[in-house]
């Protein structure tokens, strides 16, 4: 036997689950995790299904090990209709499977990411816009970096829950009601004073963050741990929502800047059918006009 053959051994190489035990594994991990909407969560497994269904089928691909970066790249841009997808389509076709690769990594059954150089248009031409689900979604994965880490998810937490960058580090640990979903924020120069609402993700992770600050007290701050100026604590937490943009393959996306998860939290209410008046009370703007510009809407388009 060569055992220089049997060394060298990699995981495309080795016997493993196959793609569609690899994605129902994944599938109830996000399940799990709560990392998806109840509106975007059905998108979403459809893609990892019709991924599995494109790899198997089109592909004769048998592990998840086996996805090349050029198979990705023809899912990504495969025609609808016989017409060249439009961005936002490629752009979640993407997230769908680089989140489906970063779980599968962490449960053992996928190595690296093939989407890693996959370069897709701007899914907008503005110089900001709300993040979407699936890009939330990744971020809330990639935010919780290790088991131990705690301040990144608790920082995107705050976010989700509408705090700016300016809001984030003055967030003390008595401001959190676990009990009631929810986190005082103590308003700033353009925001007001006003709770904010967790999702059930944010709830986990703040409760993560206190569990990990046990021996604090009420008035300490939850995330930031500096003890600058006004300007040094809010680039403080630029940098920290920026890193977890970073850890989920976002941080070139030219149209994201940190409000950019303060505007998905507005454009969700708006969507859920909040009136604009009540989404700006609810994100502490006092501008129904720069409401609307942060989260991309125009009444304009709106009927009536």
């Amino acid at each position: 036997m060569d055992k220089s053959r049997t060394q060298s051994v990699g995981p495309r190489e080795r016997r493993g689950p196959g793609i569609g035990e690899c994605v129902a594994l994944v599938e109830a991990e996000i399940g799990r995790r709560g990392l998806l909407s109840e509106q975007s969560h059905p998108r979403i497994i459809d893609l990892l299904a019709r991924f599995s269904d494109f790899c198997v089928a089109g592909h004769n691909l048998e592990r998840l090990f086996d996805a090349e970066p050029n198979v990705v790249e023809e899912f990504v841009r495969t025609r609808v209709a016989g017409d060249v997808p439009a961005a936002a389509t490629m752009h979640m076709r993407r997230s769908a499977i680089r989140l489906l690769f970063r779980i599968g990594r962490e449960l053992g059954v996928a190595t690296g990411d093939p989407t890693l150089d996959l370069e897709l248009p701007p899914r907008s031409r503005s110089k900001g816009r709300p993040l979407t689900d699936d890009e939330v979604a990744l971020c809330r994965s990639a935010s919780v970096h290790t088991l131990s880490s705690t301040r990144p998810s608790a920082s995107w937490a705050l976010a989700e829950a509408t705090a700016t960058t300016s809001e984030i580090p003055l967030v003390r640990c008595g401001d959190v009601d676990l009990e009631h979903e929810r986190v005082w924020l103590r308003g700033g120069r353009s925001t007001a004073a006003r709770w904010g609402e967790f999702s059930s993700w944010g709830v986990a992770q703040a409760g993560r963050r206190l569990d990990a600050l046990r021996r604090t007290t009420r008035t300490e701050p939850l995330v930031y741990e500096g003890s600058g100026s006004a300007q040094s604590r809010q680039a403080s937490a630029c940098a920290a929502i920026s890193q977890v943009v970073g850890w989920a393959g976002l941080g070139n996306e030219p149209d994201l800047r940190p409000a950019s998860v303060t505007a998905w939290a507005g454009a969700q209410l708006l969507d859920d059918g909040y009136p604009i008046d009540e989404v700006a009370r609810r994100l502490g703007r006092r501008s129904l006009d720069r409401t609307a510009e942060l989260i991309c809407w125009d009444w304009r388009d709106t009927d009536g």
